[in-house]
Order: structure tokens, then sequence, then C-alpha cells
């Protein structure tokens, strides 16, 4: 727990209990924590604040698995516009996902966790983890570790590779980028694909911690 914390940044009138519980979570957390917290409402940003040693308000954070939430977002939206079909085979999308028994795979057991594809039968290199076309390359040709539909296992290191494959292009997240840039889709969806790629071409590393999200109406 943190005695002298130091916060930083502005809120508007009216969100002052935002930066209280801001200041209050990040008190419970280890000295070097790192931290930003943003919020928007009705367009208009609101709440701006960070902490942590070296930090700014527009230093480059990883978002972790916030990114899963923005990819099964843009599965959703294109669900809802008839473009994907969640019970519809996942080789319909992508042909070579069908190898080592995995042809009748549907997309809805594949984004709720429960096509047995948690990862490789030989793992994966901290290399092969920040290349996701690496990731569906190997996991396209793994057979499940159970049979599809039947259970629940967290693909927390692959799931995004598996939604993002670029051979499935209606699946593709990077899309909101180009194939569905003039999409309503893309309309609707949140909007950090800029600064995804504004940090994949940073000089600066990443350090892991919370991050700025804002959400496009």
């Amino acid at each position: 727990m943190q005695e002298n914390l130091a916060l930083h940044g502005s809120v508007s009138e009216g969100f002052e209990a935002a930066k209280q519980e801001f200041a209050r979570v990040a008190a419970d957390e280890d000295a070097d924590l790192s931290a930003q917290f943003v919020v928007y409402h009705q367009g208009k940003r609101v709440v701006d604040l960070w902490t942590g040693p070296d930090l700014t308000g527009d230093s480059l954070l990883g978002v972790y698995s916030a990114s899963k939430g923005a990819a099964h977002l843009v599965v959703a939206l294109l669900v809802q516009d008839g473009i994907l079909d969640l019970d519809e085979r996942v080789s319909h999308y992508w042909p070579e996902f069908s190898a080592n028994g995995k042809h009748d795979i549907i997309l809805r057991d594949l984004m709720a966790h429960r096509a047995g594809l948690v990862g490789p039968d030989m793992g994966l290199s901290l290399k092969e983890l920040s290349d996701d076309r690496a990731v569906a390359q190997r996991i396209g040709q793994q057979r499940p570790y159970w049979r599809p539909g039947t259970a629940f296992g967290y693909h927390a290191l692959v799931i995004a590779a598996l939604t993002g494959e670029r051979e499935c292009p209606e699946v593709c997240v990077s899309g909101l980028a180009h194939g569905f840039s003039d999409t309503q889709a893309a309309k609707r969806s949140p909007n950090i694909m800029a600064n995804w790629l504004r940090a994949a071409n940073h000089s600066r590393t990443f350090r892991p911690s919370f991050s700025k999200l804002r959400i496009a109406r």
C-alpha cells in the first residue's frame, strides 16, 4: 500500500468521485505501480489521470487483454450485420484451420474458449507470442485437447491470434484499419486501432500496466 501517492491529471466537474476511486485503487497497489485512467463522456474527455514513476498522460502502455474485448466486439458487430454466423464452421472462413480434427469446430465455440485449443503441444516461444501470424499457424495445425464444445478452457495466449487470423478476413481485427474502414462495424468499434498502430511504431518500450481505452460512439 502506498502512503504518499502522487496522482496527476485532471477531472471535470461532476466526476470527482472517479478521481477518488482511482486514487483508492492505486494506493492499495505496490509503490512501483504505473497506471493511467481516462474517461470520455459524450465525446468529451472528463477524466485524465495517471500515477507512477516516469509516467505521463501520453506514455504508451500495453493494453493486454483489453484487446480481446475489442476483437470480440468486432466479431459481434459482424454477426449482427449478417457477415458472420456464430454457428458456421471456422474452416468455412479459414480452410487451413480444419487440420487435425478441427473441421467441425464452429465460430461460437472458438469465441467462447470451448475449442480445446489453449496452445500448441510444444508451447510457444516469446518470439512466437509476439507474432500473431506465427501463433495462428501453430494452432491451425494443432489437434484439440478435448472434444470441441464440451468443455471450457481459457485460450489466454492464443485467442487474439485465432480471432485475427488474416486468412479469415471477416474475423480480422486489423480490418478496422483496412477492409472494415468503410463499414458500419468499423464506425461502431472501439477507437483504439490508431493507438495500437502508433504504439507498434513507437521507439519506447511498453511498460506493463493499465492503459487508456477510449470507446468511440
